[in-house]
């Protein structure tokens, strides 16, 4: 029980996360206006991508055993930029009828031009062939 408290209180001195901030801005309350002016900075932000490619291979436990094990052999990762973004994700409205709201930012990627989409694609052939 000690420990258990010690720990808690010791995760609290440090505030992994900033879950003590957010909660704070919560309780603050943030007008819809600095809302909308936050989301609108964000698109200004330069984007990027990470890709992850990995090379791996699966092992069985046991010989009498159905459960297996992914091994990965080989990871590698690359940055891609590329110039700008926007949010298609439309208005959210009717959010005022209540006192708390969560959003979920759900990235995807979509090229409008055919020269991003060739760096994207080329980037991606450049991972396979490491891997």
């Amino acid at each position: 029980f000690v420990f258990h408290l010690a720990t808690q209180w010791g995760l609290s001195m440090m505030d992994p996360g900033n879950v003590h901030a957010a909660l704070v801005s919560l309780e603050e309350g943030t007008e819809d206006k600095a809302t909308s002016a936050i989301f609108k900075e964000l698109t200004k932000i330069p984007p990027t991508v990470d890709l992850t490619a990995e090379a791996y291979h699966t092992t069985r436990s046991s010989s009498r055993s159905s459960s297996t094990q992914t091994v990965i052999d080989h990871r590698e990762v690359a940055e891609f930029r590329y110039a700008s973004w926007k949010d298609v994700s439309g208005s959210a409205v009717g959010l005022d009828k209540y006192p708390l709201a969560a959003v979920e930012v759900v990235a995807m990627i979509s090229c409008d031009d055919t020269a991003t989409a060739d760096s994207l694609e080329s980037v991606k052939e450049r991972l396979l062939d490491k891997c």
